[in-house]
């Protein structure tokens, strides 16, 4: 898939950091980027160019996990299910007891985006 959108990673990035400035999910990051990397994500190198999105995947509804946030709560506030948040977060396991402050997740279902 064609790359629209990327990202050239500096001194002191992380995934999660690098996804709340960009307004991407922590999950479609690592996703898009898993040739280079790891499930972790603690081997970024600066200079790194990262692709954000491609034609197919680009989501920019996020939210930033706070310490003490929850999965009801965060449906609730956002005005989705909680089965649909779950859906567009893969990394978050089905219970919702995975969330972790700085993960950044997709609030609405994935976007097509049309080219040209």
């Amino acid at each position: 898939a064609q790359c629209i959108r990327t990202y050239t990673v500096v001194l002191g990035n992380t995934c999660d950091l690098i996804s709340e400035k960009e307004g991407v999910s922590s999950f479609q990051l690592t996703s898009v980027n898993s040739a280079t990397i790891n499930s972790k994500c603690s081997n970024l190198f600066i200079g790194e160019v990262l692709c954000l999105a491609t034609q197919e995947e680009d989501c920019t509804d996020v939210f930033v996990v706070q310490s003490g946030n929850f999965c009801e709560e965060i449906a609730d506030n956002s005005g989705i299910s909680v089965t649909l948040l779950i859906e567009n977060n893969p990394n978050v396991n089905e219970d919702c007891t995975n969330l972790r402050p700085g993960e950044v997740c997709v609030l609405f279902e994935l976007k097509m985006v049309a080219i040209g």
